[in-house]
């Protein structure tokens, strides 16, 4: 193997990225992909568009003070995998920084499945996030609309909870059962019901 094959990928290179397309960086290779299908883009705004309102607002009793961009370019020791609805507690989030990519580890990363990103996602972003340790991802079937909580448990990521369809009771923290639950997990009234001291 050659020396520039061994050479691990930087931020520039993802610059050279064909616009029509999306560059990543996992285990310190560039990953290009096509750009998210409408099923995915349209899960991914609906935690970032729930949450919002109560979390960087205030708005419906909840606690405000965080920062939650779509789809933002984040640091993870050299890797930059694309996130989905990505949060901070505003006190923690770099407001402004000389690159575009984001040096702060998430309180919380959310990621999308569909049959294409669903392995990567589980196998290989997963192991990412685990590296500083955060408190909780996300991961939402984009297809069912399923949301799985894993929190970091004793050096690894345990699954902690999972909405399935029909079955509200399942809903995952921090989508709780509440009055505003729908029967259907999968719906944006879902995220109505946070508890707002579980972000």
């Amino acid at each position: 193997m050659t020396e520039a094959a061994r050479k691990k990928a930087v931020y520039e290179d993802l610059l050279q990225t064909p616009e029509n397309m999306m560059g990543e960086i996992i285990n310190g290779e560039v990953s290009v992909s096509r750009r998210p299908s409408r099923k995915h883009i349209h899960a991914g705004a609906m935690p970032g568009g729930e949450i919002g309102p109560p979390y960087v607002s205030g708005r419906s009793g909840g606690p405000g003070g965080r920062v939650v961009p779509d789809r933002p370019e984040i640091s993870f020791g050299g890797d930059i995998p694309a996130s989905d609805p990505a949060g901070w507690k505003k006190e923690r989030f770099p407001a402004d920084e000389p690159q575009n990519w984001i040096s702060a580890t998430p309180d919380r990363v959310c990621g999308i499945l569909s049959p294409t990103t669903a392995p990567v996602e589980r196998a290989q972003k997963m192991v990412i996030h685990a590296r500083p340790r955060m408190s909780r991802a996300w991961l939402i079937d984009s297809v069912l609309r399923t949301p799985e909580v894993f929190q970091w448990e004793a050096g690894r990521w345990d699954r902690h909870s999972v909405c399935m369809p029909r079955r509200p009771e399942y809903a995952p923290s921090p989508f709780r059962k509440s009055s505003r639950i729908q029967p259907c997990c999968g719906s944006s009234e879902l995220y109505g019901g946070i508890e707002w001291d579980e972000y």
